[in-house]
């Protein structure tokens, strides 16, 4: 129940930038499918998501890898969207 009030507290904002913490994590099946709905129409709206997850499905799917150089410059790998 805590995780379901941080996700909304977050959410129902609409902010721009999001930062989650394993966000899926205590929540049932039901609620973890309803925020990766979410999560996807928040990056289509342009919201920029920055997330630590363990699950393989949304770390593959739902992100776009980057690294950084030495001189701190991003570079980005894998599909836009």
């Amino acid at each position: 129940m805590k995780q379901k009030i941080m996700v909304i507290s977050v959410l129902m904002r609409r902010p721009e930038v999001i930062f989650l913490d394993e966000p899926t994590v205590g929540l049932d099946a039901r609620s973890a499918k309803i925020l990766k709905m979410l999560l996807e129409k928040y990056k289509g709206e342009g919201s920029t998501i920055f997330m630590t997850t363990h699950v393989l499905e949304i770390a593959e799917k739902d992100v776009r890898p980057y690294r950084h150089n030495q001189q701190g410059e991003a570079y980005f790998r894998g599909h836009d969207g």
